[in-house]
């Protein structure tokens, strides 16, 4: 008994510093999936985008989210560009979440660190605009499912030290479809 009294205060204190270190973390009160618009309103920050009170962009959306959390685009809109800095999977309608580039642009970038990104139903346009990159990854993982990259001046950049999968993806009318500089890339078309 007089053991176990001893222990009781150092067991207190290792709960109370492991509490300190999972509340440290950075992702308490996030959320885990966002929901985005044509008709949303970036104002919905509050309610973290929820399904009932979408945000507009991809780009706010991906603000309220936790590391590793979901991005849906209820309807085919433009949602505009995005630059993603951790893992999420962004999935758009049947028809494709839009992401128009202008000049000088990129529609998605990703800096991931050794997170993975998965992007389903995205359509990237770039309309022809001059110096336009459809997605450019520089770190971590890619999965691009059902999507399409057009009208670009470089449809997709693959940096060294990264790796990615292109399934059942178009990529056409670009300068240059697929820039990459190491050999984990791997692109698959279906008919």
């Amino acid at each position: 008994m007089t053991n176990l009294l001893r222990m009781a205060p150092r067991t207190a204190v290792l709960a109370a510093g492991m509490t300190l270190i999972l509340t440290s973390a950075g992702f308490a009160g996030t959320a885990t999936r966002a929901f985005v618009s044509g008709a949303g309103s970036d104002g919905n920050v509050s309610s973290s985008c929820s399904a009932s009170l979408p945000c507009r962009t991809l780009a706010v959306a991906y603000s309220v989210l936790a590391a590793g959390g979901d991005i849906v685009a209820l309807d085919s809109a433009g949602y505009g560009t995005l630059a993603i800095t951790g893992a999420v999977s962004i999935t758009g309608p049947v028809q494709g979440a839009q992401i128009t580039v202008g000049s000088g642009g990129t529609g998605i970038s990703i800096t991931a660190g050794s997170g993975v990104v998965i992007l389903k139903n995205i359509s990237i346009n770039g309309g022809g605009a001059s110096s336009s990159t459809g997605i450019n990854l520089t770190s971590g993982r890619l999965f691009l499912e059902n999507s399409a990259v057009k009208n670009l001046t470089t449809g997709i950049v693959i940096a060294a030290n990264t790796k990615s999968d292109v399934v059942n993806t178009d990529i056409i009318g670009n300068g240059t479809g697929v820039f990459h500089q190491w050999h984990g890339h791997r692109s698959e078309q279906s008919q």
